[in-house]
């Protein structure tokens, strides 16, 4: 039997997840099928349960990250981490996970040691609560930048209240780590240390010691959630080939 997995979001045009995962998949041997599933707005609170009936196992990204939490959150389907971050982009057999925040922390532990305790983040949708989980565990002091004031606020108050020192940017300090989880790339006044951008669409570039670009965490989070699909077979892929897997696909057309 083959099994079937998708990506649920609004604009996936440009996404390099089917490229990913079918990569994976035959790799491995897997009988599986991955797609890539639109889903507009105006849809989705009637398609989105039906396509988590239909299928063996879904992705999700923009904007639906965090309605999907809210969907599975009454049902007490949500791992650790995705009930921290009120944020879900992976589902297996009805349950939701955060893969972004195992991908963000898996990188933050590597940056750790060379860059300081203070972060901006930039968002305060479904990948800055993701990474926000993992910053707050890992120790940092974290500012908030939002074009809605109040989605950074009550990012900042959920932080608050798990424990985490976070804060709303007031825009006087600088900081050691920029994370930023929207789209456009910020435009800030000071050079950070190290830079963290989930946009996989452009090089990340900040003029920044240490630059981490979307496609290295899109590829972390990407085997992580084969990882929970299917077994720790998957943590024997070499992250660097999937990788270029992916850099091949983003970039074709340059």
């Amino acid at each position: 039997m083959t099994l079937r997995f998708a990506l649920i979001g609004e604009d996936l045009s440009r996404s390099p997840s089917k490229a990913i995962h079918t990569y994976v998949f035959e790799k491995l041997g897997f009988s599986a099928d991955y797609e890539l599933l639109p889903v507009r707005r105006d849809e989705a609170k009637k398609k989105i349960p039906n396509l988590l009936a239909e299928l063996d196992g879904l992705n999700v990204t923009t904007p639906y990250k965090e309605d999907v939490a809210m969907m599975l959150v009454e049902s007490g389907y949500l791992s650790e981490e995705a009930r921290k971050a009120m944020s879900v982009n992976t589902i297996c057999r009805g349950k939701g996970y955060s893969t972004d925040y195992v991908a963000v922390k898996r990188v933050l532990e590597r940056l750790q040691r060379k860059v300081g305790q203070s972060c901006l983040l930039v968002g305060a949708g479904g990948a800055a609560r993701a990474a926000s989980v993992a910053l707050g565990e890992l120790g940092f002091t974290v500012e908030v930048l939002n074009r809605s004031e109040h989605r950074a606020k009550r990012l900042v108050d959920d932080m608050r209240a798990l424990g985490f020192d976070f804060f709303m940017w007031d825009g006087e300090r600088d900081a050691d780590l920029v994370v930023n989880a929207i789209p456009p790339e910020p435009q800030l006044k000071f050079r950070p240390k190290a830079y963290l951008d989930f946009s996989y669409l452009r090089r990340a570039e900040m003029g920044s010691e240490i630059n981490v670009g979307g496609d290295e965490i899109l590829v972390l989070q990407a085997l992580e959630a084969d990882a929970i699909w299917f077994g720790d077979e998957v943590r024997n892929v070499d992250e660097k080939e999937v990788l270029e897997v992916a850099r091949q696909f983003i970039w074709k057309g340059d």
